[in-house]
């Protein structure tokens, strides 16, 4: 499962760069309302990705030094040859932000967690892979030695109740990881990871912790 999981992994870190995107056009439109707030912030993450993104709200909380955002329904599209319309569906998103100073304000991303996320990656049988182009590298899921992306000063991740399906049609499998729960309580930590999974389409069935 060390390929499905390593795309995966490379796949997150592109869609980093959504949140961070998120992050910014949200704290943008903080005295906006309903609609109005999640269309900007899709048009936003759209610019960002080159994809459609539809999040369906975008609610805002605790006001002040630390503001927590929450969006719900977000969905980020497959290409048009993917089997699954969405790359990424998550009910719920949220960014805990630390604003500090007024001139120039200083921003913080402090906390990202996502509530049951349904992560689809597919490999085409020419080897496209649907999240190509999302990684400034092209998109190989490989990496270079250039390090991750600026996540403007995030110190906790976390995954709950994820699911990871990996397509390949090239080896016609169908890996599928459930359960994921991800904790990093520092980006500078060792990462907790736990999920249950199967192959379908050739090989045994494999489950368990990862």
């Amino acid at each position: 499962m060390l390929r499905p999981i390593g795309n995966a992994l490379a796949a997150a870190a592109a869609l980093s760069s959504l949140a961070v995107g998120l992050l910014i056009l949200t704290t943008a439109v903080v005295l906006l309302h309903g609609p109005l707030r999640a269309r900007i912030v899709e048009r936003g993450a759209e610019a960002v990705l080159g994809r459609d993104v539809d999040v369906e709200s975008v609610l805002i909380a605790g006001f002040g030094r630390t503001t927590v955002i929450a969006m719900e329904e977000v969905r980020v599209a497959n290409p048009p040859w993917a089997a699954e319309r969405a790359l990424l569906h998550a009910p719920r998103v949220e960014l805990a932000v630390e604003l500090a100073g007024l001139l120039p304000p200083s921003l913080a991303l402090r906390r990202l967690s996502a509530t049951g996320p349904s992560l689809h990656l597919e490999v085409a049988a020419d080897g496209r892979t649907s999240w190509g182009g999302l990684l400034p590298s092209g998109g190989t899921g490989t990496s270079g030695g250039g390090g991750g992306p600026e996540l403007l000063g995030l110190r906790e991740f976390s995954i709950r109740s994820g699911t990871l399906t990996h397509r390949d049609a090239g080896a016609e499998r169908v890996w599928r990881l459930s359960g994921i729960d991800l904790t990093a309580p520092a980006v500078d930590r060792p990462v907790a990871f736990e999920a249950r999974g199967s192959v379908a389409g050739g090989g045994a069935p494999a489950a368990g912790p990862a």
